[in-house]
């Protein structure tokens, strides 16, 4: 079952055949990367802990021959409360895995029946039992906020902090069109919290969090101290990362690739030897000088204004008088030449990146080429 707030693509894989089949495929596409050394691998985007524990075994020891992973640092694998076992924790063990990230959303069981989810508090309970004796395994909690009452929402972030995981993700619920939560929106069956709830959410969870020895290291992730997630710090650093898969996307170089969201095509593709890509764009140097700006001001690192002062080749003058009025406004912090969201920003990110980026090419129309 779907969960109703979910629009990421999703396919009953009995219509294409069994999840063995999926894989096979998948490690054509691998293929694709032979030679790669890897220093972090993720197995998400979806629900990898419906795969048999013997095929996920049999499934990394390819991942293992296709690639270099001598320097792996970290292996991370989503799961789901309600298909996670004992014996999926003892192959990821023995894989390698150091990292699980469970998609706990709430720890109320009518906040999970409401939008669909198919784990309940039992499930999450016996997942937090299987988890609690592996300690080589850092845990992440994902958290949902939005899809319950603010009090209830403030039960489950003091739950999740009891459980002293090394990470807790906490993201805000989007109703997406075409899905049933939406549906729910409309007919009044769902009642969406307005903005000014959610700052105050934010702005709780960001102190609740960071008393209980959390670190707010990016807009949606607290980490412990030196547990945050390598693999999503390479995405907010301007990395490079392969993803492989249905509605995967990849970004090498200048490069970005997005395979096909359905498993037809994705199949066929693959099948004539081909890369499952159904657009690969080049990424201009204005493109890439804007995600330098949002991923820079997305995390605790912030940006350089030096990079700000080399995008307008010149001094700014309307850049600094826009920073001045974000510092007045309690948005935005400077130390040591570097700009910062505080709490108060993050949750503004999105208008205050995209104002930043106006005022940047007004200034410099060049970088928009």
């Amino acid at each position: 079952m779907k969960c109703a707030y979910c629009d990421f693509p999703s396919v009953a894989l009995q219509e294409y055949g069994d999840l063995k089949t999926y894989l096979t495929f998948l490690q054509k596409e691998l293929s694709f990367y032979s030679g790669t050394e890897l220093r972090t691998l993720y197995i998400g985007g979806g629900t990898p802990s419906l795969i048999k524990p013997s095929d996920f075994f049999t499934f990394i020891q390819t991942v293992r021959r296709i690639f270099r992973t001598e320097k792996l640092e970290e292996f991370s694998v989503e799961v789901n409360p309600e298909s996670l076992s004992k014996e999926h924790i003892a192959v990821f063990l023995e894989c390698g895995v150091n990292r699980v990230s469970l998609g706990v959303q709430s720890f109320h069981a009518k906040v999970l029946e409401r939008v669909g989810r198919c784990a309940g508090t039992e499930d999450i309970q016996g997942a937090l039992l299987v988890l609690q004796d592996c300690r080589p395994i850092q845990l992440n909690v994902d958290l949902l906020m939005g899809i319950a009452p603010p009090e209830i929402y403030r039960d489950d972030l003091k739950k999740a902090a009891e459980l002293s995981p090394s990470h807790i993700s906490v993201y805000m619920l989007e109703v997406s069109d075409r899905t049933p939560l939406s549906t729910m929106v409309s007919e009044g069956m769902f009642k969406e919290l307005y903005s000014g709830e959610y700052e105050k959410l934010y702005l709780y969870t960001h102190d609740f969090l960071t008393r209980h020895g959390y670190d707010h290291y990016e807009i949606s992730n607290y980490a412990k101290p030196n547990c945050y997630s390598k693999h999503n710090m390479n995405y907010w650093q301007g990395g490079d990362y392969i993803g492989t898969g249905i509605s995967a996307v990849s970004t090498i170089g200048n490069l970005r690739i997005v395979n096909f969201s359905q498993f037809e095509p994705y199949f066929r593709a693959l099948e004539k030897g081909e890369k499952p890509a159904y657009a690969v764009e080049r990424l201009t140097i204005s493109e890439k000088k804007r995600e330098t700006v949002m991923l820079g001001l997305r995390t605790k690192k912030g940006l350089d204004v030096c990079e700000v002062q080399e995008m307008c080749g010149e001094k700014c003058c309307e850049f600094e008088q826009y920073i001045n009025l974000l510092v007045k406004q309690g948005y935005v912090r400077m130390s040591e030449r570097r700009i910062f969201l505080t709490p108060e920003g993050m949750i503004r990110s999105n208008t205050i990146i995209s104002g930043f980026w106006d005022v940047l090419c007004l200034h410099n129309r060049n970088i928009r080429e």
